[in-house]
């Protein structure tokens, strides 16, 4: 955490107001931002299977990283430029980032955007404001790669054992 609280430390001393409202929206945007993905892959496949296995991934991975923070209950750093009542090990919106990755349209516009928000934008935005040490970010965004692995796995053999099942 040593390392950690040094980057925390010097980003502290180089905010400036309009940067930290500019993160703080895309902060809290990214909970819209991730339920206009998942309302797109139900209007682009039309299939209540596929969006019912992402939200229960989705729901599953986040009271496991909500379980882990209590079970933990690692305070978040001192230097936070929001308030945040909570515990911050792991990052519960770089899990949100790292599912993301499950959510990801195929459109290609679309998909470089989201890629750059949730990968770019998000974690930067929380280095910025301070909220996470750098191993929440790495331990959220871990789990969030898992949970979206997992719910495509999932989702591949369910509809590969649909597809046989028509033939």
């Amino acid at each position: 955490m040593d390392n950690s609280i040094i980057i925390l430390e010097a980003l502290a001393r180089i905010r400036i107001s309009f940067l930290v409202s500019f993160f703080t929206w895309i902060y809290y945007l990214e909970y819209l931002f991730i339920a206009a993905l998942l309302l797109l892959i139900y209007l682009q496949k039309k299939n209540e299977k596929v969006i019912l296995t992402k939200l229960f991934f989705l729901v599953f991975g986040f009271v496991l990283v909500y379980s882990i923070k209590y079970i933990t209950k690692v305070p978040r750093p001192y230097i936070a430029a929001l308030e945040k009542s909570d515990f911050s090990f792991p990052s519960n919106h770089l899990f949100i980032s790292g599912f993301s990755l499950a959510l990801l349209p195929s459109y290609s516009l679309l998909r470089y955007f989201s890629f750059f928000y949730f990968f770019f934008l998000v974690p930067i935005s929380i280095l910025y404001l301070g909220l996470h040490y750098l191993s929440d970010m790495l331990a959220g965004l871990l789990l969030g790669l898992f949970f979206s692995f997992l719910s495509d796995f999932v989702e591949k053999i369910f509809y590969r054992r649909a597809y046989r099942k028509k033939q």
